[in-house]
């Protein structure tokens, strides 16, 4: 799924997804969806279960908007 269709599909939530295609940026172009929640906290104990394959690289986002005053720390 496109991440254009995630967005739009699951508005406002977290979405943990297996990474299918990224860009130069590692930014997410298209991806499967594995699980959504409004609550990240749930999305992460959702990754913590799942025991996929290594190889495949899993990103956790939101597709809502997130507010200019708010810091982000990776």
């Amino acid at each position: 799924m496109r991440w254009k269709q995630i967005k739009s599909q699951f508005d406002n939530e977290w979405v943990l997804v297996a990474v299918q295609k990224f860009d130069e940026n590692y930014e997410l172009i298209e991806g499967e969806v594995l699980y959504h929640h409004k609550d990240k906290r749930e999305v992460y104990r959702k990754m913590a279960q799942l025991h996929g394959d290594p190889q495949t690289p899993l990103t956790i986002e939101y597709t809502g908007e997130i507010p200019e005053d708010l810091a982000v720390m990776l």
